[in-house]
Parts: C-alpha cells; sequence; structure tokens
C-alpha cells in the first residue's frame, strides 16, 4: 500500500472499474487514466459508457461534463466528489433472511464503488452492508483498535447482538477482524471473518517503525514522521524485491544502490506535493503506518484469508502470521493482483465469499438440531 506518483497509472480500483467499461464501449486496451476518450463517431458511445458508469457507481455523469475533460481521471475524481463517506455503515442490499453480511471494502482512495457488484453477485438474498476506510484528519495516527471500536459502535447499533458475518479487503480486512476480535470478546457471536489480502507489520517493518517514531517524535510533525516512515518502507519493498530477484541482478543493485538505500534512512522525508496529491499521499501513508503497527491478538472463531499468489510470494510469512492468531484460519489463493483481485476478478473472489457464507451456513443447519435436542441436560 506504499503510494504511488501522481502518473498516469490505473491505481484505484475505480481506474480498474472504469478502464473495464471503457474497453467494453470503445474495444481498445487503456494504458493511461489521460487517454482521452475518442469517440469513433456521434455521441452514442459516450452515452453508453455513462450509463454503465451509472449502473455501477449509482452517480450520473451527463455526457457535457464528461466531454469537457474526457478522460478517466476526471471522471473518476468526478464520481469522488459525489461519494458520500461518513466512515459508517450502509445497506446495498436487504436480502432475504440470511445472516447480514457486514463489509469493510478499504478502498481508501477510490469510493469502494466495486462493492455493488460484490454484493449482486453474493445473490439478491444475502443482506450485504458496507463501510469505507475512515477518512483521517490531519496529524491524526489512530490505532486500528480505536478505529475498529468506533465500527463496532456503528455495527451495534444496526444490529445490537449476533450472530455477525464480517469481511473486508486490504486495511479493511485488518478492521474487521479487530472489530470481529471485540465483538468475540463481549460474548457475542461471530460465524466467520473474510480477510481478502489484509496487510500488517511484520518484524523488520515494525521495527523501523519504531525506530522512526524514536528518532523523528521531538523534532518533527506527525506528517514529516510519516512520511520519514513511508520512505523507509519503500526502500524496504525494494530490497525484497532485489531479495527475491536473481543472483546476477542482486549483485548489481547493491553494486550501484548499497550506499544510497543505507545512509541516513530514518532522517529520509519524501518530498512534500500539493493540494490533492498531497492530501492522497498522506492518507495513503498513515493508513500504512496504523496497520504496520497493529499486532493482532487471538480470535477463536472461523477465519477466511484470501490472498493472491503475488502477495503469497512478496510476503511469504503473512500466512503463519495469521495463523499464530487465529487457529481456526483457512487460507485460499485469489486470482489476479491486489487491486485488479476486486475489479476485473472480482466475479472469483464473489465465488469464494459466497464458497464460504454457504459453508458457514451448511455448519450452522447441521449443529442447530444437535444442540437443540440437547438443551434437555439444562433444564432443572
Amino acid at each position: 500500500m506504499v503510494p504511488n506518483g501522481n502518473t498516469g497509472e490505473l491505481s484505484l480500483p475505480i481506474h480498474f472499474e472504469l478502464a473495464g467499461i471503457w474497453q467494453r464501449v470503445l474495444g481498445i486496451e487503456v494504458r493511461s487514466i489521460d487517454e482521452p476518450f475518442a469517440e469513433p463517431g456521434g455521441g452514442t458511445c459516450s452515452l453508453l459508457m455513462l450509463q454503465e458508469v451509472a449502473a455501477l457507481t449509482g452517480k450520473e455523469v451527463s455526457v457535457a461534463e464528461f466531454l469537457k475533460e474526457p478522460t478517466i481521471r476526471f471522471l473518476a475524481q468526478h464520481l469522488l466528489t459525489q461519494q458520500a463517506n461518513d466512515g459508517m455503515f450502509e445497506c446495498l442490499q436487504e436480502g432475504n433472511g440470511h445472516t447480514p453480511f457486514y463489509y469493510f471494502h478499504g478502498d481508501i482512495l477510490g469510493g469502494g464503488f466495486y462493492a455493488a457488484r460484490l454484493a449482486t453477485m453474493l445473490g439478491d438474498d444475502q443482506p450485504f452492508h458496507v463501510s469505507p476506510p475512515l477518512r483521517l484528519h490531519e496529524h491524526q495516527l489512530p490505532v486500528i483498535e480505536e478505529i475498529a471500536t468506533r465500527k463496532r459502535h456503528s455495527l451495534q447499533r444496526k444490529q445490537p447482538h449476533g450472530p455477525y458475518l464480517l469481511g473486508g479487503f486490504c486495511v479493511g480486512a485488518v478492521v474487521a477482524y479487530e472489530v470481529a476480535r471485540q465483538l468475540e470478546a463481549q460474548g457475542e457471536d461471530v460465524r466467520s471473518v473474510v480477510l481478502i489480502e489484509p496487510e500488517i507489520g511484520d518484524v523488520l517493518t515494525r521495527a523501523h517503525q519504531r525506530l522512526i517514531d524514536r528518532v523523528v517524535r521531538r523534532r518533527r510533525s506527525p506528517r514529516e514522521k510519516v512520511q520519514a516512515f513511508t520512505c523507509g518502507l519503500q526502500k524496504i519493498e525494494r530490497l525484497r524485491d532485489v531479495w527475491h530477484a536473481p543472483l546476477r541482478e542482486k549483485a548489481k543493485f547493491l553494486t550501484s544502490n548499497g550506499r544510497k538505500l543505507l545512509r541516513a534512512g530514518a532522517g529520509d522525508v519524501v518530498p512534500e506535493t500539493n493540494g490533492s496529491e498531497c492530501d492522497r499521499d498522506w492518507l495513503l501513508s498513515v493508513y500504512q503506518w496504523v496497520i504496520t503497527s497493529y499486532v493482532p491478538r487471538r480470535f477463536h472463531g472461523r477465519v477466511a484469508l484470501f490472498l493472491t499468489e503475488n502477495h503469497l510470494r512478496q510476503t511469504p510469512f503473512i500466512s503463519r502470521q495469521w495463523a499464530r492468531v487465529a487457529p481456526q484460519i483457512r487460507v485460499e489463493t485469489i486470482p489476479g493482483e491486489h487491486l485488479t483481485c476486486i475489479t476485473t476478478c472480482l466475479d472469483a473472489l464473489a465465488k469464494k465469499i459466497g464458497d464460504e457464507l454457504a459453508a458457514v451456513r451448511s455448519c450452522v443447519s447441521v449443529l442447530l438440531p444437535t444442540l437443540t435436542s440437547q438443551l434437555w441436560l439444562f433444564e432443572l
């Protein structure tokens, strides 16, 4: 989740969603979010595309407004300005009698529009509620436990008692896990937690964070502390990439970059940017700080951990980290990469989640008659 620069790359889930629509309408590959929409004639394609966008996001954009700057970047920004975000829960699907699924979409910058498609793919009978990441303010560095407590209070206003089904993506997965742990500590019934591509710190990144916290605490603002942390984290990620590279590439990299990587890492600061780019980088960086500092504690309930092969390759220890605190965990791979697993490969992910929810219902249907038949043991 290390921030990218303000380039033309597809870097948000909404970019991938819009690119998919773009490609279906025009029949050409989208390489940049700054490519202008080149309509082959008339206004039919623009209208068709914006109708698909409205179906995906629930937001209306006129052809005239879109044609002022017909790029994915502009369209995404326009949609995001219409997206309300109070950090709490919205019901996307009422369902028909099943246990509600509370989903933390984890799309920090992109609005979480993909969650509406996910709800539909899980079937009309599945109640589905979605919650976005909190919009953190300047100099605000909360811990996951604090964020999860706010989310739990919101959840319990909707549904005071279990059973609960929870899930989430990226930072949302981490928050969902902590909410489940807090509910379990209250004696509530949490039947399953679905974790999709969760990111947490490891020994190296937490050690880097502690070093930054000690060195920067007295000399700089929280923003500068997080920027210094992010700069060092980028170096750590680069070193991990090199670690998995062939021996010749390792030697070449260390020869040309060794001194630069080791020089004054704790004091480095990411260069300042302006306006929305600065806000974007700050929000991504502060969430990276928040999830790195989180150390999961034990949860005894059922957990489904869905990871892409790329995630497993880059962090092979991730399954062991979660298995140490969640003894009932089940790990499965999902197609795509970190962002495409919830966009272009969403159908496969929805199938995995649907299978998990069906398995939970099946377990309950088997166990409930058995438990009911044993109630006489507790009668006086």
